[in-house]
Formats: structure tokens, sequence, C-alpha cells
């Protein structure tokens, strides 16, 4: 499945909410109680890589996570391993059963800002999924999860969203971030990013201009 979206916020806003999955909270209503705990990460000049523990642990799922539960694909009672990597610009994500060798749910996303400013991104994704054993049983569960999908990502975008009007009101990042792996992936989009245009009419009030010009500061 491919999804092309619209979000207004900087794009780093996307990076690091995929990369930290203490926020599954969000998605309560959705996927239930999920319980995730971070195995580890790494990261080199130019990408953070982290892999999480995700165990369900009770809560309602809707029907698309039900319907991928029933496949093993994310959430079932068997606890899955989900690695998520940045390489800017791209970001990625792995979801590989217990006992599996191969992910059953794959994600491709990259990130383009459409303003000067950078206020807002275009999201590009590809979506893959492990066709289940039962011939045709993707085909007809697809409509679900492809409304499982919308719906987590409408909440995902609210959250950043709402991250960037704070910045934008309150002028700067009050947030003083703690989790060593966003400052990780941070360091690597100031590094590697690409400035829009270059000229000090842009990046002179901006420390993040190294990743382009924008209006959030990160510190």
């Amino acid at each position: 499945m491919m999804f092309s979206r619209t979000v207004k916020c900087h794009y780093s806003f996307m990076h690091e909410n995929l990369l930290d999955m203490n926020h599954q909270f969000l998605h309560r209503g959705i996927l239930g109680k999920i319980q995730p705990k971070l195995l580890g990460y790494e990261t080199s000049p130019d990408s953070v890589q982290a892999s999480y523990l995700f165990t369900h642990v009770g809560g309602k799922r809707n029907r698309g996570a039900n319907l991928l539960a029933a496949e093993g694909i994310g959430g079932s009672k068997s606890p899955d391993v989900i690695t998520i990597r940045t390489g800017y610009p791209y970001q990625t994500l792995r979801l590989v059963p217990e006992d599996a060798e191969l992910p059953a749910f794959s994600l491709w996303v990259a990130y383009v800002p459409e303003d000067a400013e950078q206020r807002t991104n275009h999201v590009y994704g590809l979506l893959m999924i492990e066709k289940p054993p039962v011939p045709g049983a993707l085909h007809l569960a697809w409509p679900f999860i492809r409304r499982f999908t919308e719906r987590v990502f409408a909440e995902d975008r609210m959250a950043v969203e709402a991250e960037q009007r704070a910045w934008d009101e309150q002028g700067e990042d009050w947030n003083r971030e703690v989790f060593p792996l966003i400052l990780d992936v941070r360091d690597v989009l100031r590094r590697n990013g690409v400035p829009i245009r270059s000229g000090p009419a842009l990046c002179g009030a901006a420390s993040f201009c190294g990743a382009a010009a924008t209006g959030r500061r990160l510190p």
C-alpha cells in the first residue's frame, strides 16, 4: 500500500515520532494496551536504529488491528520485535514476529519539506505486509487494514502538528529532551540535512539549518 499525505509540521517531528515508540498510549483506542520495551539502539554519523519489544497487555483493539494480529502481524499474544531506522532523509520500520526470521510488516517513508520555512512536509510511504497462508485472506482484509493504518496516522499527525503549533506559539522548543535516542537522531538530521537554498536570510537565525532552514530550534 502506498500513501501520500501533507502534515503541518517540520519533518524532524516525524522522524522523532516514529523512532520513539514510547508514545503508543496515544493509539490505545486502536491497538489496545501495548507495552514497548527498548531493546537497544545503534548510532552512526548518518543513521540511528532502535529495536523495541512490543507486547499486547490488554485493552480492546479495532477490527484492523485484530485482523493483523490474527495473521501474527503486530499485537498478537506473542511479542513482536520492531526495528526503526532513520537514515536521512528516509525512515524504515520492520516488524518481525517472535521466532520468525523475515518481517511480517515493513514500512518505508520519506518526508519532503513543502515550504521554505519548513512548517509543512509531505509524507510519502510504502507499506508491505506478508501474505497470509489462506489465499485471498489479505485481499478481503485490506479495507479494514487500510482504515486501521489511516487512523494510526491521523493520531500521529494530530500529535506532531500540536508540537509544531506549540513551538510557533512559544518561539522556541521549551521541551528539554532527555531521551538519548532522540538527541542522537537530531544530531543525525543536523549532520546530514541539505538546505533548501543557501543564504543568511534562511540559515542565519536557525540552529537546525544544517538539515535545511527551519523555524525549529533543536538543542
